[in-house]
């Protein structure tokens, strides 16, 4: 299901695009086919007109994940990353954000999935209200956190474009 979801708007519709996937708080349904969840989200992304480069990084704790999971979401285009003792997502995002890299600067669109993404909302709002206004964020969560945070939209007013519920009737369709 999405919700509030806006087209690209021009300056967002070639730029690189981050998805940030919190595999720990949304992992992918039982008997999900891991190989399609890159595919299905660059599919949803370019039907909203982002037609730019998209990088989807997969954090959590990757211990006791099975071999073949981590390979099949890797050929299906997602990049690994196991989180460190001491860390959270909202680290490594913020870690992101704040670095100089040219990949994480404006124009640019990040997708945040994630159960618990009031304190990471937080975070992330702060940086683009900083930085200006060429920075976008689309979030997507699972129904039963769906009305657990204020309203993104009400927050971000022109830098959101929109969220999706995580299941199989909304991103995962």
């Amino acid at each position: 299901m999405m919700k509030n979801v806006k087209k690209a708007s021009p300056e967002f519709a070639t730029s690189e695009t981050f998805v940030w996937w919190d595999m720990d708080s949304c992992p992918l349904p039982s008997g999900y086919d891991p190989c399609r969840l890159g595919p299905r989200i660059d599919t949803e992304l370019k039907n909203l007109g982002y037609n730019g480069p998209l990088t989807i990084i997969g954090i959590g704790n990757l211990d006791g994940v099975p071999h073949d999971f981590l390979k099949a979401l890797s050929s299906g285009g997602v990049v690994i990353k196991q989180l460190q003792l001491g860390s959270n997502m909202i680290l490594c995002v913020n870690e992101a954000l704040n670095s100089s890299e040219s990949r994480f600067q404006p124009p640019l669109t990040m997708m945040v999935i994630s159960a618990v993404h009031a304190d990471l909302l937080e975070e992330v709002v702060s940086v683009f209200y900083i930085r200006g206004a060429l920075y976008n964020l689309l979030l997507a969560y699972p129904y039963v956190t769906e009305h657990a945070d204020p309203e993104p939209s009400s927050l971000l007013v022109d830098n959101f474009g929109g969220e999706w519920v995580w299941d199989r009737f909304g991103l995962l369709k």
